[in-house]
């Protein structure tokens, strides 16, 4: 008998998300595997044992095909798919979006959906050390607080919610640490920030820091306070536009990213919603940046992104 949860999913914030023709709003299923096998990676940490041929990326690729599949021997145990789409989504076309920046993309002002998570293959689930069916729909609610779907999910967008999960009305440092440490084991604590003081977050132990050139999961940042949407985006514009002089420091960095001089930005900006008040309280990830990490213009940058935080948390 197959092992099925049907979710019920609705946007929280605008979800910039279209079709193979980069131009016609749609919701895919890709984006929601693509979403979970990020913050999977990201949160995780694979211990070496004690054995210095140890090779970190290797190991989480490794586990990774045997989690959500690969293009190699690995079949994904479990199948995700649409039950109801409503074709009477609601589309909007946000122009400058967030400070300076004028993208011209579509996407949906609201939608709702459902949603089936289902166990193809248990005999496979079986064989992952750590791993179970439920570790999925854990991960899938992680990653509705963490970041959205669809373009522009570092600043905001895509943001989305599961109806029946307790995860939004139980939101706090602590308790989203356990559901994380739930999934991943003991890696993360609440304790001062490293980058903002007097600012409790939820913090990587230092003995949980992966060595490979891949981002991980540094801080996590919960606001203080439940905001109207127009507030939260007004704090992002505020945030990016007022305290990041883009043109300026890109002047002095030569990094090529998608034929742009510019960083992939280590700071994600999300939202967590209150069924209670209709609002949401601002939820920020920083993770570590693999790019020139210890350049002057980096620590520089960081500077820049500690004022996005200050911003959206305040």
């Amino acid at each position: 008998m197959t092992k099925e949860r049907v979710l019920e999913i609705s946007s929280v914030t605008p979800m910039l998300s279209h079709g193979a023709d980069n131009k016609s709003p749609e919701i895919r299923i890709p984006e929601f595997k693509s979403a979970m096998r990020f913050w999977w990676r990201a949160l995780s940490y694979f211990k070496s044992n004690g054995d210095k041929n140890f090779d970190y990326l290797k190991k989480m690729k490794s586990l990774e095909g045997k989690i959500f599949g690969d293009a190699k021997e690995n079949a994904s145990p479990i199948s995700m798919k649409f039950k109801k789409l409503d074709k009477k989504f609601r589309t909007s076309k946000a122009t400058k979006i967030i400070g300076e920046y004028d993208y011209n993309i579509k996407g949906f002002k609201a939608v709702e959906f459902k949603m089936s998570l289902a166990l193809k293959y248990p005999q496979v689930l079986r064989e992952i050390e750590n791993w179970d069916f439920d570790k999925y729909y854990s991960l899938l609610e992680i990653v509705s607080v963490l970041g959205g779907i669809g373009q522009r999910a570092r600043r905001g967008y895509g943001a989305f919610k599961i109806e029946d999960s307790d995860i939004y009305s139980n939101i706090s440092l602590e308790y989203l640490k356990e559901k994380i440490n739930g999934i991943f084991g003991e890696i993360y604590e609440v304790e001062e920030s490293n980058y903002i003081k007097e600012e409790n977050v939820i913090r990587r132990k230092k003995d949980y820091i992966p060595y490979c050139e891949f981002p991980f999961v540094e801080e996590i940042f919960i606001g203080k306070k439940e905001i109207e949407f127009d507030d939260y985006e007004k704090n992002m514009k505020k945030g990016i536009g007022k305290n990041f002089d883009a043109d300026k420091f890109f002047e002095k960095n030569k990094y090529k990213f998608k034929r742009v001089n510019r960083y992939a930005c280590p700071v994600y900006i999300s939202a967590c919603y209150k069924e209670e008040t209709n609002k949401i309280i601002p939820v920020i990830t920083i993770l570590n940046n693999t790019h020139i990490s210890k350049s002057k213009e980096y620590k520089e940058y960081r500077k820049y992104v500690l004022n996005i935080v200050g911003e959206c948390i305040k």
